[in-house]
C-alpha cells in the first residue's frame, strides 16, 4: 500500500498530492482521516494540479446544511450533482474512506456506508489528490488491490495472490476466503484485513494458519454473546482447541466499517482494531511457521494484504 503520508500527522491544507506509481486500479481505496474546524472542507480527485483541471470526483461536505454534495467537472463544466445527508460536528474527528472499484466509488463516512458515485470520466484519469477548506488533516493514504484466490495451491490452500485484471462480480471478496501467504507470515510482517460485519452478524473469524493446517491465532468477533459481546483468542493443534482469552471490550459494530491489523512479532501478535493496539497474543506455535488465512463468517470481506 502507497502512503502519502504517516498517520497522526498535522498537514497543511490547501493539500495537494500527485497519486504516484501505475494508475487507478479497482479496488484501490483513499483514507482521509482530520477534524472538521468550521462549515465546510472539499476533496478533489482531479486529472492534473491546476484549478481549471477534470475532475472525476467532487466532494463537499457542508457542517451547516447537514449535507455532501458530490459531482464531477470536465472541460469547466459542471455535471449534476449528487446529495447525501451526513452528521459532522465541528471540533470533531471523522473517518473517509473512498473505494474505488469497476464502475463506481464506494463512500464510507466514520465507518459507514454513505455512497456511491458512477463514473462519469475514466477512473485512470485520476492522477492528483486536493483537500482544502475548514479542516485539520491527519493522515491521507491511497493504496490497496483486490485479492482474489488463485488456480494453483500450496500447504492445502491457495497463495494470496493480486490478480491484474480482476472484474469481480461485487464489492467483495468471497466468504469463507482461505489464501497462503508467499513467503510466509513470519516475525516483522503484518497483515491487514478491512470489511464490514453484516447488519445482523452474529460472529466472523479471523485464522492465521500453519503450514500443517493448525490455527496459530484464531480471532474470533461475537455478537451473540449473551452476556457481552466479546472477542475470542485461541489457538488450534491437531484439531484440539487451547485456552481461551477473552480480556477486552468488543469496538466493532455491525455494518460499520473495520480495519484490523495483525503484526507478528517475535514473542506474539499485537492486534490492531481501526489504528488502535487492541491486544496482544502470545504466540504458542514457532512464529515462522505460519503460512496460511482463512476469514469465515458473518462479514462482507473488503480487503486483505500483508506487507
Amino acid at each position: 500500500m502507497a502512503n502519502f503520508t504517516e498517520a497522526n500527522q498535522k498537514l497543511s491544507v490547501p493539500y495537494l498530492s500527485r497519486l504516484e506509481g501505475s494508475c487507478i486500479q479497482p479496488g484501490q481505496s483513499l483514507h482521509i482521516r482530520g477534524v472538521l474546524l468550521g462549515e465546510k472542507f472539499e476533496l478533489n480527485m482531479m486529472t492534473g494540479s491546476k484549478d481549471n483541471d477534470d475532475m472525476p470526483f467532487h466532494m463537499s461536505f457542508r457542517r451547516k446544511d447537514k449535507t455532501c454534495v458530490m459531482n464531477s467537472m470536465s472541460n469547466g463544466q459542471w455535471g449534476k450533482e449528487e446529495r447525501k445527508k451526513i452528521s459532522l460536528k465541528e471540533n470533531e474527528p471523522f473517518d473517509l474512506r473512498i473505494r474505488a472499484h469497476d464502475s463506481k466509488f464506494e463512500v464510507f463516512l466514520n465507518q459507514k456506508e454513505l455512497c456511491e458515485y458512477d463514473y462519469r470520466q475514466p477512473l485512470t484519469s485520476i492522477s492528483f489528490i486536493r483537500i482544502n477548506g475548514d479542516v485539520e488533516l491527519n493522515h491521507v493514504s491511497w493504496g490497496g488491490k483486490y485479492y482474489v484466490r488463485s488456480d494453483f495451491a500450496s500447504v492445502g490452500f491457495a497463495y494470496i495472490y493480486i490478480h491484474p485484471s480482476c472484474q469481480p462480480s461485487s464489492n467483495c471478496l468471497p466468504v469463507p476466503y482461505e489464501a497462503g501467504i508467499p513467503d510466509g507470515f513470519s516475525p516483522g510482517k503484518r497483515l491487514y484485513v478491512s470489511g464490514v460485519p453484516e447488519k445482523k452478524a452474529k460472529r466472523f473469524a479471523v485464522n492465521i494458519l500453519t503450514s500443517s493446517g493448525d490455527i496459530a491465532l484464531h480471532f474470533n468477533v461475537r455478537f451473540d454473546e449473551k452476556v457481552a459481546y466479546t472477542i475470542v483468542r485461541n489457538s488450534q493443534f491437531g484439531g484440539t482447541w487451547q485456552n481461551e482469552e477473552r480480556e477486552g471490550k468488543l469496538t466493532l459494530e455491525k455494518d460499520h466499517a473495520f480495519d484490523l491489523m495483525f503484526v507478528n512479532e517475535v514473542h506474539s501478535f499485537q492486534v490492531f482494531i481501526n489504528g488502535n493496539h487492541w491486544c496482544a497474543y502470545a504466540h504458542r506455535t514457532d512464529p515462522n511457521s505460519l503460512k496460511g488465512l482463512r476469514i469465515e463468517g458473518d462479514v462482507e470481506l473488503q480487503g486483505v494484504h500483508v506487507k
